[in-house]
């Protein structure tokens, strides 16, 4: 309380390699701070960086919210980069991902993907995960599964259907994977 008036803190939100795709949730609404990324300066990117620059340049538990749609694949270390969203997450915050599956040809055909994913890509991640259990030591970061979905198809968590293993063996497209996960 200052004099008498109560100042009300913003939510922060980190929206990673936004480009021109400006998500409308935070961009119009004064009761969010967005931080929007790129590594080119475009129109309505507020923070031209580098992510494969390490640590990124904000406080521990800094954010409430991280948008990470259709970057993880372009950087290079994506293991020390899911590490910064975690620091730079508050407990219980959020972060959306999305990611081409790596048997999409949309993976295979831009030259800028350095990797492609499976749904276990995270499980590193997910404590009580097979890759989590058999590896702690991997990560300190940690984080829950709250959605799972296959070209925003709701999904159960880590499943991949047989239409996506066999478009994936006989070349034809198939998507991205997309999750939310929560800091724990």
């Amino acid at each position: 309380m200052n004099n008498g008036v109560r100042t009300l803190k913003r939510a922060r939100v980190l929206h990673l390699g936004a480009g021109r795709r400006l998500d409308s949730r935070f961009q119009e609404d004064s009761s969010y701070l967005y931080i929007t990324n790129d590594i080119e300066p475009l129109e309505g990117i507020n923070w031209p960086y580098n992510l494969d620059l390490h640590p990124w340049p904000f406080p521990d538990n800094y954010f409430e919210h991280i948008i990470a749609i259709d970057i993880l694949e372009h950087l290079t270390d994506t293991k020390k980069s899911l590490e910064e969203c975690y620091r730079c997450l508050a407990l219980d915050g959020i972060i959306e991902v999305q990611v081409p599956f790596f048997g999409s040809l949309a993976h295979a055909t831009d030259m800028t993907h350095k990797r492609g994913f499976t749904p276990n890509s995270f499980g590193f991640f997910i404590p009580g995960h097979p890759y989590h259990t058999s590896q702690p030591w991997y990560t300190h970061a940690k984080f829950i599964c709250i959605k799972y979905q296959l070209d925003l198809q709701d999904m159960n968590m880590f499943e991949v259907p047989s239409k996506w293993r066999s478009a994936m063996l006989e070349h034809r497209t198939v998507g991205n994977i997309q999750m939310t996960l929560k800091k724990v």
